[in-house]
């Protein structure tokens, strides 16, 4: 049992240091998180969450909103399987969070996108989920806004 548990440490840390990148446009769009490559990594569970995680992202850049969501939820799922409290394995559930948030926006859904931004924070504060969160967060203040302009006085 130990063993497994450090194994897939060592398999997460490699996965993360080696085979992910973060597709990271301008500041004023979303940041979504991609895994490229598993460098030969056989580990069951950690393959699934690469296949699942690389779905998520192709289909989110690719406006497919509830494949999207379908494939995001896979990865979230495929995550938590992997036995490890490893800060690097925090690391990647809270991107997977932050990825599921980012095809909710375009699925429409600003409180369900705010609230896996919120959880993927609660999971590991990072700059990429922290980035998406405030511009959730700018989206759903503008929609405010741009109802209370709308609203008409009595």
């Amino acid at each position: 049992m130990l063993i497994k548990s450090t194994y897939l440490k060592v398999l997460i840390t490699a996965l993360t240091l080696s085979s992910s990148a973060i597709a990271i446009a301008d500041e004023s769009k979303f940041k979504i998180a991609v895994v490229k490559k598993e460098f030969g990594i056989k580990d069951s569970e950690i393959l699934a969450f690469n296949k699942h995680m690389r779905n998520c992202a192709e289909l989110t850049k690719a406006l497919k909103a509830d494949e999207s969501e379908i494939a995001c939820n896979a990865a979230i799922a495929s995550i938590k399987l992997v036995k490890t409290d490893s800060r690097k394995a925090k690391f990647l559930e809270s991107l997977t969070y932050s990825n599921r948030g980012i095809s909710r926006f375009v699925n429409n859904d600003l409180i369900g996108a705010k609230d896996d931004l919120l959880t993927a924070m609660r999971i590991d504060e990072n700059s990429i989920t922290e980035s998406n969160l405030e511009l959730i967060n700018s989206f759903i203040s503008d929609e405010v806004s741009l109802e209370k302009s709308t609203t008409i006085a009595d």
